[in-house]
């Protein structure tokens, strides 16, 4: 994904191509079927003038107002499931709101198609989804889903890849190659995320801190996001300052709702998030792109055991599973957490009524020689883009998404963090660096997300139940079954 410091270079080097297009002096061609292109590259570059990405624009076409029809959630009985990113009606002042739809009128100008959000219940739209394409209808040129279902139509031959498409080009810098790369399966890529999505990047897992309760103890005393720039945020110094901000602070023996705790997670999922955050992952790409798993390398075991010793300790960690009654996003509210293990979707409700100061930090390395700070999806509810199979018109469907995708860069995706940054008077750039750096390596692990012969609901979240380390036993038990699910899926996509 392209830095957010970047978006600037990528504003100037559009403006630069529409000024050289105006100069021309002629009205674009405007039969569909009569493509013609610039001849120009666009350009972005990166800090110290280095250049960072070449890709050729789209061509000029009118597309005679058609509708580009887009499949979400309207968010009413999940309201941090609302995809807000497709389409707005009408300004009303709210950043993201307006953003999207002066990116919208952008492209109906430029290209003459209009961009519509075709929106369903969370409870409901799965079936109005799989009863769509099961007769073939042809209701939208794209779709965003969960990720575990956008899965389950791509085995089934629902999706077209999009690596076929026309127009979808994976050189422009609004798509994610990181994630291209995980979310492709035997060559072909059914869904994937690029700048055009939001939700997926307000259910993607973090900590949230309290930076007051780290300065004021005297075993921590810093801002946390300095260990990220040297590369010392690691688990082993979570562990450490969680220890250190865990106090029975009620004045009852033994520790309670009504204590402090240095960290906050989120059930027996966050531990299965923690392990991800370590590149202790489910499964990898060889070298000829198939799937393998590798849920036992990396010294899996061992990390399990640091995990549970961080998790399990209901001295210093507050879980809201096993039998511990409370909210802890509440309580880190209350200013009685110093780690909250959580998403931005936290943001919508909760972290607008905060009234301290908080910082972002990507989840810690297990140690030093870890290569990157991964960030983990929720599995439960992250969405990526797909083109349904019964489209028809694909050159229209790749030309539309590909348009709003690199228009989404600028914009929408500007504004998101705008709105979701800038809430209180504690957003600083240090919160903007930290978000760049979370968004830059998200862990799309198909066999995780996709809960393929039950990796995610049966091992990797089944841990914490228990209480101690039966990673290398729940895994095993799976791993026959699982390797057999991920031979018949890489046939299906093949079919």
């Amino acid at each position: 994904m392209r830095r957010f410091t970047k978006i600037t270079a990528l504003l100037l080097a559009i403006l630069m191509l529409l000024m050289s297009l105006a100069g021309c002096g002629e009205a674009p061609d405007t039969d569909p079927a009569a493509t013609t292109t610039t001849g120009a590259s666009v350009t972005t570059s990166g800090e110290d003038g280095e250049t960072e990405a070449t890709w050729e624009p789209l061509p000029q076409i009118d597309w005679d107002g058609r509708v580009f029809r887009v499949m979400g959630q309207d968010g009413v009985s999940v309201p941090q499931y609302y995809n807000m990113e497709i389409a707005a009606d009408t300004l009303n002042g709210e950043v993201v709101n307006d953003a999207v739809y002066a990116r919208n009128e952008t492209l109906r100008t430029r290209y003459n198609f209009r961009v519509k959000a075709d929106l369903y219940d969370t409870n409901s739209y799965q079936g109005m989804v799989t009863s769509a394409f099961g007769s073939g209808e042809e209701r939208w040129e794209l779709v965003l889903f969960h990720t575990y279902f956008a899965q389950r139509n791509a085995q089934k031959g629902m999706l077209i890849d999009l690596n076929t498409v026309k127009y979808v080009n994976f050189d422009a810098p609004c798509w994610n190659d990181y994630a291209n790369e995980q979310l492709s399966i035997a060559g072909r890529l059914y869904f994937t995320s690029n700048d055009f999505n939001l939700v997926d990047k307000k259910r993607i897992y973090m900590l949230i801190y309290n930076r007051g309760i780290a300065r004021a103890n005297k075993d921590i005393g810093i801002e946390i996001e300095t260990l990220v720039d040297s590369n010392e945020w690691t688990l082993e110094k979570l562990y450490q300052f969680t220890k250190a901000a865990a106090a029975d602070s009620d004045g009852y023996s033994g520790m309670t709702i009504n204590d402090t705790y240095g960290l906050s997670i989120a059930g027996e999922l966050g531990l299965g998030i923690f392990a991800l955050g370590f590149n202790s992952r489910p499964s990898k790409l060889d070298e000829n792109g198939n799937i393998v798993l590798c849920g036992l390398d990396n010294n899996a075991t061992f990390k399990w055991d640091k995990i549970i010793e961080l998790c399990c300790d209901r001295n210093i960690t507050w879980s809201n599973d096993y039998g511990q009654d409370g909210d802890g996003s509440a309580m880190f509210m209350d200013n009685r957490v110093l780690f909250n293990h959580g998403v931005l979707s936290f943001f919508d409700t909760s972290l607008k009524n905060i009234d301290f100061e908080y910082g972002f930090l990507p989840m810690p390395k297990y140690d030093p020689s870890q290569d990157h700070y991964y960030a983990p999806p929720c599995p439960n509810s992250n969405q990526v883009l797909a083109i349904p199979y019964s489209c028809t018109d694909t050159e229209f469907a790749g030309f539309a998404l590909e348009a709003v995708s690199e228009e989404s860069t600028a914009t929408s995706l500007h504004a998101f963090y705008e709105v979701k940054c800038k809430l209180r008077e504690s957003y600083d750039q240090r919160c903007a660096d930290m978000l760049d750096l979370i968004f830059e390596n998200v862990v799309y692990d198909v066999v995780y997300l996709g809960n393929i012969g039950g990796m995610q609901s049966d091992v990797y979240s089944m841990v914490g139940r228990y209480g101690f380390n039966c990673f290398d036993r729940l895994y095993q038990k799976k791993v026959s079954a699982i390797e057999l699910e991920l031979e018949r899926i890489v046939n299906e996509y093949k079919s």
